[in-house]
């Protein structure tokens, strides 16, 4: 049964050409999902500045951010990593895309957070944190700062280059013979990330892309900064969120804070050259948890990922073609746009 109405989706007039709105990872790794299960797919890519992949960190990070969207949201990150490895494995290779399998460290460096993020590790024993004393971080890190007292790992967490995961998938789109251009009568599937009114709005981020003599192995996050290390040498330093509109002007002020942070965390930082300043908007509902689903006959939105787009990014692809196929997604369920009326607010 299941099959069969798979193939009636597929050969409905209505729905065999599907446009694909939005250029990001979301909306890229949706089209390529449709195109592996034999839809022709019509990519609309509206190019904007500030779109959230091209200055996301790529942690893919559960654990680091189940206070967004909390239970609801925590069982669809872990399935989004677990797809992860063989995701990529389809897309191009891990090395092409800077997929890293070191862990999450977060970091201590005064006696006050060594307190909480003990208390952390014993409470969140799902998460398989090993904790670290101050000899055994710096085995780790050596070019953390002095100051840092301890901290915890969490293995299972990976990190990605955004933008060399977004440029593999536009790769892998048009060699399997995607289109693009503007959307026809068909299905349109909207992943417009911040732009896609009325469901979401920005949320303003800058990061710096640091490059020189790489200094650390693993992610390493402490309440004010996270650095992400990438395999050629740069280091992503993240990331400032506020509520500015679309305002994608870079602040000296933000840079500095940035720096700040990060220097407390690795000194070694001030060797470092800036090598790229980078804005961009993250799309938040009211809740924090994304938008998927229908929200008329012929449309569908997958939207308001917030801070977890590029971890999200496989299992909103599975899941939105599972729609389109035409098969029960109660997976879906805490995420229907019907949960919200069409000016933004609760339903």
């Amino acid at each position: 049964m299941g099959s069969t109405r798979k193939e009636r989706a597929r050969n409905d007039s209505s729905r065999a050409e599907i446009a694909v709105v939005g250029g990001g990872v979301i909306g890229l790794a949706v089209a390529n999902e449709l195109l592996d299960r034999g839809y022709a797919v019509t990519l609309v890519d509206e190019a904007r500045e500030g779109v959230a992949s091209n200055a996301a960190a790529g942690m893919l990070a559960p654990f680091a951010e189940d206070d967004v969207g909390a239970d609801a949201l925590v069982p669809l990150m872990n399935a989004s990593l677990e797809m992860y490895p063989g995701w990529v494995e389809r897309i191009a290779s891990a090395d092409e895309v800077d997929l890293t399998s070191t862990g999450s460290l977060f970091v201590a460096r005064d006696r006050d957070r060594l307190a909480t993020l003990r208390h952390e590790a014993r409470r969140r024993t799902e998460a398989n944190a090993d904790w670290l004393d101050r000899d055994a971080l710096f085995e780790l890190e050596p070019h953390l700062s002095p100051r840092a007292l301890g901290g915890f790992r969490v293995a299972r967490e990976r990190a990605i280059d955004p933008r060399r995961l977004r440029a593999a998938l536009a790769r892998r789109f048009d060699a399997l013979g995607g289109r693009r251009g503007d959307a026809g009568a068909g299905l349109v599937v909207r992943c417009c990330g911040a732009w896609t009114d009325p469901w979401v709005r920005p949320v303003r981020g800058q990061a710096l892309l640091l490059s020189g003599a790489p200094l650390v192995q693993h992610v390493i996050r402490t309440p004010d900064v996270y650095l992400v290390p990438r395999r050629d040498g740069r280091l992503y330093v993240g990331a400032t969120s506020d509520e500015r509109g679309f305002d994608a002007t870079a602040s000296a002020g933000d840079t500095l804070e940035l720096l700040r942070e990060a220097f407390l965390v690795v000194p070694g930082i001030a060797e470092l050259a800036i090598e790229a300043i980078v804005v961009g908007f993250r799309p938040a509902t009211r809740d924090h948890l994304p938008v998927i689903g229908y929200v008329a006959p012929d449309t569908i939105v997958a939207t308001g990922h917030y801070r977890n787009g590029v971890l999200l990014a496989p299992i909103t692809a599975r899941l939105v073609a599972d729609l389109i196929d035409g098969d029960a997604v109660p997976a879906l369920a805490p995420f229907d746009p019907a949960r919200f009326k069409p000016n933004g607010g609760p339903a």
